[in-house]
């Protein structure tokens, strides 16, 4: 039931309350999923070890400092209405941490996620052509109509950046019959890929472009992946992706000003910022960028949590996309178990054959288990993983392969919110969560990932932080010396 009332709470905080229940959403019933959620979740947060991650205290101190900035800048009662607005946030990492639990699970969520896009997409794309105005599902009026969702989603940009996180994710159905992939992959991809130029997004096409580098390199290398990247990104521009909209330095002359503003904020309010939520009072303009909205509002101890969330949430899928390929020495290489499971049958018998012509003084204790061939685990391996709730991977390489999948869709996501104001969008902080789950899943293949001391990843959180504000810093000098 915890994944069902998760599964259903992450499609209302997507599709918004009134689509999903009509009429009925007037008596919220949002909260009654979110609090049956929350409620069946909680037994199961002992055994995932959720609070022994350092992305978690970095999102529960975020939380508490958004808090107190907004009621040190504004007023306790704005710090306390900001602390319930970050509730969306903390429940998308905590209920899919601890409750997705197999490739199953991912794939359920994700259907979800398409369905609700999907819903959104027909939609706008019928009242585009019936010329319907005003329309829900577009946004602004005259010759530039794009395309977008309702509630949290009820930005062009915010609803372009969840497609593109969506494209990678699509391929988590992938089958071995290529007839079936085209209805299981490339029409879903054809609709995320026709909704992304109906929302006229140029900070998601970026980060299109991203995703297409980082899979294409593994298959043809850095600079031909660069290559076809940078062609398709002309290309599409040249079809009319941005709208009419000029992508240049100057088109986006307004949003490097806001930059320089978000500088100045963070000059003056270094520590605590100038309260979450607030650029856009204080400025004409957002910030436009995720990196200066999150250092300029929540001050550079907010930005080192959120910094911290995304360095071990990738530092993960990393880690987690080599799992079972290295040796396990390197710090940086996952330690696999001496239980992990033959690459097939045939190895498992010559294994068993080999293991059979030992010594038998040996203890039985002292070896490591063997799985069998017809069930891919051992009983005790099995077992351990059924006590933690969490459904056994067929294969260590699906959780190569879904890492890899959910590292794309994070970097797609982070990519296109360089040039967006989401630093909090809820739905990062699920790909987080969906992280740690999957860690989970690859420890239930005795696949564990050694854990990095807290002085190390606050170490890098920092330098990290410090190197994206400088690079920030190096785009507006630049732009300064260039004369723009």
């Amino acid at each position: 039931m915890a994944f069902f009332f998760t599964l259903l709470y992450i499609l209302t905080a997507f599709v918004s309350p009134p689509v999903l229940f009509g009429d009925l959403h007037v008596y919220h019933i949002e909260l009654i999923v979110a609090l049956l959620a929350l409620a069946t979740t909680l037994p199961g947060v002992g055994p995932s070890k959720l609070f022994q991650q350092p992305q978690t205290w970095a999102i529960f101190a975020l939380w508490i400092l958004i808090g107190v900035s907004v009621g040190i800048n504004a007023s306790i009662r704005e710090g306390a209405t900001a602390f319930y607005g970050f509730l969306p946030v903390m429940f998308a990492y905590f209920l899919t941490a601890v409750n997705c639990r197999s490739k199953r699970h991912l794939q359920l969520m994700f259907l979800a996620l398409f369905l609700g896009s999907f819903y959104f997409i027909v939609h706008g794309f019928l009242d585009l052509r019936a010329n319907v105005s005003p329309s829900l599902y577009l946004y602004g009026e005259g010759a530039l109509r794009r395309l977008r969702g309702l509630g949290l989603i009820n930005d062009p940009n915010d609803f372009s950046q969840m497609m593109v996180s969506l494209i990678p994710c699509v391929f988590l159905f992938r089958r071995r019959s290529a007839f079936l992939n085209i209805f299981v992959i490339g029409i879903p991809v054809a609709a995320l890929v026709t909704g992304l130029y109906l929302a006229h997004s140029r900070g998601a096409a970026v980060g299109l472009m991203a995703i297409v580098i980082l899979s294409a390199r593994r298959k043809i290398g850095t600079v031909p992946a660069i290559v076809v990247a940078g062609a398709l990104f002309a290309g599409s521009l040249a079809f009319g992706w941005s709208g009419g909209r000029d992508v240049s330095v100057e088109a986006g002359a307004d949003r490097l000003d806001a930059w320089v503003m978000g500088i100045e904020f963070i000059k003056t309010h270094p520590l605590l910022g100038i309260g979450n939520d607030r650029f856009g009072e204080l400025n004409y303009i957002t910030a436009h960028n995720s990196i200066i909205q999150c250092a300029a509002e929540d001050g550079f101890v907010g930005f080192t949590c959120w910094v911290m969330f995304i360095f071990v949430s990738m530092r993960t899928a990393v880690r987690l996309s080599s799992a079972g390929s290295g040796s396990g020495e390197d710090e940086d290489e996952p330690a696999v178990a001496a239980a992990a499971v033959p690459a097939s049958p045939k190895d498992a018998w010559a294994m068993m054959l080999a293991r059979a012509k030992e010594p038998a003084a040996e203890s039985v204790s002292a070896r490591p288990a063997v799985a069998a061939p017809s069930l891919g685990t051992g009983a005790a391996l099995r077992w351990g993983a059924v006590n933690q709730g969490i459904d056994m991977v067929g294969d260590p390489r699906e959780i190569q392969t879904m890492a890899r999948l959910l590292l794309l869709a994070l970097t797609g996501f982070l990519t296109a919110g360089w040039f967006l104001s989401r630093a909090l969008s809820p739905w990062m902080f699920m790909y987080g969560g969906l992280l740690f789950a999957l860690e989970r899943m690859a420890a239930s293949r005795q696949i564990v990932l050694k854990k990095d001391p807290f002085s190390f990843v606050l170490k890098w959180s920092v330098i990290i932080g410090l190197s994206l504000l400088t690079l920030v810093y190096i785009t507006l000098k630049v732009r300064s010396k260039m004369g723009q």
